[in-house]
């Protein structure tokens, strides 16, 4: 990974990641960006798990994801050299809700950023958000807060310390502030050794 600083950003659904990711990616020139959800199985795919209760598929797991695909993607970006003559370190974004719950990908993270939010503000978020396919009615009391608050947990016993998380509740300039300062420093820390 030498030349690179790897950036996670994930955590619950709507709480603004992708946007800070998206900000991240547009304020360093030459930074690349790998969101989860382009790595989803198809609805089709075998591997993927009914929902609990309702008409649906649980979208929420690790399961539901090409992780393998995505790690492998991940690895072939990093291993990519330097320009020639370029000392400061690329960023790589990884964007995802599930991303630290990855141990391969949390493994390759320098910044490791995961934000959080409320479930009444989590719920009213979801009520404008088109995801295809679309939520059913139950979804989101069956799969969608059952299964953050469980990866959440999940990721609290095997973090280290290492992750930052943040509300997602929290007006996403002062959000994209806060993630853009671990990068940096972790860019700084790069270049000093």
């Amino acid at each position: 990974m030498a030349g690179w600083c790897v950036a996670a950003v994930s955590g619950v659904t709507c709480g603004g990641k992708t946007t800070v990711a998206r900000m991240l990616h547009a304020a360093y020139p030459g930074s690349v960006l790998v969101a989860q959800d382009d790595y989803f199985l198809p609805e089709d795919d075998p591997r993927h798990v009914p929902a609990p209760g309702v008409n649906h598929l649980n979208w929420e797991l690790l399961s539901s994801i090409d992780t393998g695909r995505m790690v492998t993607d991940v690895a072939a970006i990093l291993a990519q050299p330097a320009p020639a003559g370029d000392a400061a370190p690329r960023l790589l974004i990884i964007e995802g809700f599930l991303v630290l719950n990855d141990a391969r990908l949390r493994a390759l993270c320098d910044v490791q950023c995961y934000v959080t939010l409320e479930r009444g503000i989590c719920w009213e978020r979801r009520q404008h958000r088109h995801y295809e396919p679309a939520d059913v009615p139950g979804y989101f009391d069956a799969c969608v807060w059952p299964m953050y608050e469980r990866h959440l947990a999940e990721l609290r016993c095997v973090d280290g310390g290492r992750v930052i998380y943040l509300d997602g509740a929290l007006p996403l300039d002062r959000l994209y502030t806060r993630v853009a300062a671990e990068v940096s420093r972790a860019m700084e820390k790069q270049c000093a050794n």
